[in-house]
């Protein structure tokens, strides 16, 4: 067998490519590289805000279980003192 095409620039079937269309393809995938490098630096940029986001979302979170704690404790305490007392205190605070 003869191997005749094993260093030819050619393309599909017996189309050769010449130096101005390799040279274009050359700079084609040049282009496509540097966009694949600065897509993947932005999705870097993303991945670190989404880390950011859940670090505050942890924290949020963890404020608002407090805070429903401390809710429950306050439901807790005021009927434990009764209704009663919190209108005693509503009608001195409301009648000078």
């Amino acid at each position: 067998m003869p191997s005749d095409k094993k260093n030819d620039c050619s393309g599909a079937g017996d189309k050769k490519f010449s130096s101005h269309d390799l040279q274009h393809i050359l700079e084609v995938n040049k282009k496509a590289i540097e966009l694949h490098i600065e897509t993947s630096q932005q999705f870097e940029e993303i991945l670190e805000h989404l880390d950011a986001n859940t670090k505050t979302m942890e924290r949020i979170n963890a404020a608002i279980t407090s805070v429903e704690k401390n809710l429950f404790k306050l439901i807790v305490i005021l009927s434990t003192i009764g209704g009663g007392v919190i209108i005693d205190i509503l009608r001195a605070f409301f009648h000078k």
